[in-house]
């Protein structure tokens, strides 16, 4: 066999080759695509699995059309290392009418030196009406003395949170509000 037929059987071997790469590059790229929609949908099971658990396991007093907003606890004592790592409280909103975007925020603190005022953590969601929302927040403090004893207006508001947590008036529909009393200690 001639040198010039090898080098044509080399090449045509060649695109061969080429071709094969990029379709097992390309079936490569849509399984990839398949497990992300996967892994994404998944993650979406997940969270409302535990939203359901929330609500199923740690509300130990739903709220009602009788009581429409519940604190666990309603009094929180927080130490001075827990300033900044929190403390859980478990709130529970009913509401008659259907709301997206709603949550948990401390409107008003009362007692509490400025710099000691606590901001809420949790995330916003839908209240069904006639269905208790709940909300597992996180009560931060920025700074405390022990002994500090305040009083505190929380409500379940249908807005977005202000930028930075701040305290602010609910400027949409309040749904329900409950007053919470909040101790620093050693």
């Amino acid at each position: 066999m001639s040198f010039l037929k090898k080098l044509r059987k080399y090449k045509k071997a060649g695109l061969e080759l080429s071709i094969n790469a990029i379709v097992i590059l390309i079936i490569a790229l849509i399984v990839l695509g398949i497990g992300v929609l996967f892994v994404r949908g998944m993650f979406g099971k997940i969270s409302a699995k535990v939203t359901t658990s929330i609500t199923d396991t740690e509300v130990t007093k739903p709220a009602t059309p009788d009581d429409p907003m519940t604190l666990d606890p309603s009094q929180v004592s927080i130490s001075k290392s827990q300033l900044t790592t929190g403390a859980q409280i478990i709130i529970s909103g009913y509401s008659a009418t259907t709301y997206s975007d709603s949550g948990p925020r401390i409107t008003s603190c009362t007692g509490l030196p400025t710099a000691d005022v606590p901001t809420l953590t949790a995330a916003d969601q839908s209240m069904i009406a006639g269905k208790p929302a709940n909300w597992k927040t996180i009560l931060k403090l920025a700074a405390g003395n022990s002994g500090d004893t305040g009083i505190c207006t929380v409500v379940i508001c249908n807005a977005a949170p202000p930028a930075g947590g701040a305290i602010t008036a609910c400027t949409a529909t309040t749904v329900a509000s409950e007053q919470m009393i909040v101790t620093i200690t050693d």
